[in-house]
């Protein structure tokens, strides 16, 4: 009897066949998961910003752009904590004040659902801006004022010359920083070239420093710049507690 030499395949490696699958479904299933907890990520951190954005806007009368701390955003709105928040205007206007810009960062922000106080800012900072042609157009909007005609910058003595009616009343101001608040000082001032007391015009002047005054957060001002631009001013504040406002509520949903 004749035996065959035909060679049969072998049998096929189920077990091994079968591992790879689950592999691939895992690896799918991860991959999957991760696409989800990103794109989550990237649907609360832009509606949580834009939230923000649109609350900050309404209260200093600028539309702003704000930036938050890459920890996740589940986690902050578990715990309520944000290390840091950054917040730019990108308006041509702060409040009454044209032409002006600020750069605003506020470190170890936590929030509370309960109580008196909404908000804790552990400390702060801000970089405002004001353009020469910011000022005077701010100060033509101040009644009498209206007659300021030029608003000019001096880096290199760090004034500013400011013409009144024409060339009739010329005034050189120096900004300064006295007891934590600008202050502006009437260094020279002339009728038609003929010099008048500082005192006159100084009532006038201090308009602009007004317009400096009032900052966020008991922010101070530290340091204080005349540029061919106009007026640099550096904020700092240390802790800070925000209230809640009666009958307040939070506008935006995040679904």
């Amino acid at each position: 009897m004749m035996t065959s030499n035909r060679n049969y395949p072998p049998p096929p490696k189920r077990k091994r066949r079968g591992r790879r699958i689950a592999l691939i479904v895992v690896a799918v299933l991860v991959v999957g998961i991760a696409a989800v907890g990103v794109g989550s990520e990237l649907y609360l951190r832009n509606r949580v910003s834009d939230c923000m954005a649109q609350s900050m806007s309404e209260s200093i009368g600028s539309d702003v752009e704000v930036t938050m701390s890459r920890k996740p955003m589940l986690m902050q709105m578990v715990d309520g904590k944000t290390p840091w928040v950054e917040v730019s205007t990108t308006g041509n206007r702060l409040g009454d004040a044209d032409g002006m810009h600020m750069d605003l960062r506020l470190n170890g922000v936590q929030t509370f659902n309960d109580g008196d106080i909404a908000t804790t800012v552990e400390s702060s900072a801000a970089d405002i801006r004001w353009s020469s042609q910011g000022i005077l157009a701010t100060l033509q909007q101040q009644g009498i004022l209206a007659v300021v005609t030029s608003v000019e910058p001096r880096p290199a003595d760090q004034t500013l010359a400011i013409q009144i009616v024409g060339a009739i009343l010329g005034v050189t101001v120096a900004p300064t920083i006295q007891n934590e608040a600008i202050s502006l000082e009437v260094t020279e001032a002339n009728l038609l070239g003929i010099g008048i007391p500082r005192e006159l015009p100084q009532s006038i002047i201090q308009t602009i420093g007004d317009g400096l005054a009032d900052f966020p957060l008991g922010m101070k001002p530290t340091d204080m710049t005349v540029t061919s631009e106009g007026i640099e001013v550096r904020l700092e504040g240390d802790r800070a507690e925000l209230e809640r406002a009666e009958g307040e509520e939070v506008t935006c949903d995040l679904f």
